[in-house]
């Protein structure tokens, strides 16, 4: 009974120890970070990792870890933008210098992202000599669109100042010009007046008064000069003025 007992444990263990898929291959855990970011316009580099004792193997990735995901390789969107630590599958890359039992690594770069290059990247592996085989989980990439560059407190200030002066310079100009046309307006409003008074003169001549605005006397020469007086007289318009008779004009 022991005896069997520790068969079955032996099996147990050399079944933990050395797992195989239904065809007779050995699984190969493979690691990858679980998401990224990245900016549109720029690159990134996705990377999975394995640990096993051979050296020799391929490495193929695809958009999405479903059966049925296109490898990278074949995808028209991917094509020309894509660069490949090793090989792409079907293609063996040998790292002579990786020791037994180490970590080693894949890489892929996808340069010129844009945000429709956001999804999951699956990484597979396949050992030649050691018969592997292993599938990440995906890493799941998401591109932002890229973002305006904050500008410095300091000229956001000098902006703000800049365009604070700007506006008074404009109302200042705008009241100046407002003022330049109400003279002229009331410029031409005065001339205007003035020879309309001047043409009423001339067309009734009849209404016109004169009225003494200034009166010089010259001294005496001699006893047999008589005084001298100088009299200017100006015409004065009176409107709606009744017409005077000899006497009544006396009496004003």
């Amino acid at each position: 009974m022991k005896l069997q007992l520790s068969r079955v444990s032996l099996a147990f263990l050399l079944i933990i120890s050395f797992p195989h898929y239904g065809n007779g291959q050995k699984q190969l855990v493979v690691t990858q970070p679980k998401m990224l970011q990245a900016t549109a316009g720029a690159s990134v580099n996705i990377s999975c990792s394995f640990i096993s004792s051979d050296s020799s193997y391929t490495a193929t990735w695809t958009l999405g870890c479903e059966a049925t995901a296109i490898p990278l390789k074949d995808h028209l969107c991917f094509q020309h933008r894509v660069k490949f630590s090793v090989p792409a599958s079907d293609q063996t890359a040998s790292n002579s210098q990786a020791p037994s039992d180490e970590t080693q690594k894949a890489t892929i770069t996808i340069f010129n992202l844009t945000e429709n290059d956001s999804g999951s990247f699956c990484c597979h592996i396949k050992t030649v000599l050691q018969k592997e085989m292993g599938s990440g989980t995906g890493t799941i990439l998401e591109v932002t669109r890229k973002s305006i560059a904050a500008v410095p407190s300091d000229d956001l200030k000098m902006s703000e100042k800049v365009k604070t002066y700007i506006l008074y310079g404009v109302i200042g100009a705008e009241t100046c010009v407002i003022i330049i046309l109400l003279a002229v307006v009331i410029k031409h409003r005065l001339q205007g007046s003035s020879s309309a008074v001047d043409q009423d003169v001339q067309m009734d001549p009849s209404g016109l008064q004169y009225a003494e605005i200034c009166k010089k006397s010259f001294p005496k020469q001699s006893r047999q000069q008589r005084k001298v007086e100088s009299i200017t007289y100006s015409a004065v318009k009176v409107k709606n003025q009744p017409h005077l008779t000899k006497d009544e004009y006396e009496l004003h």
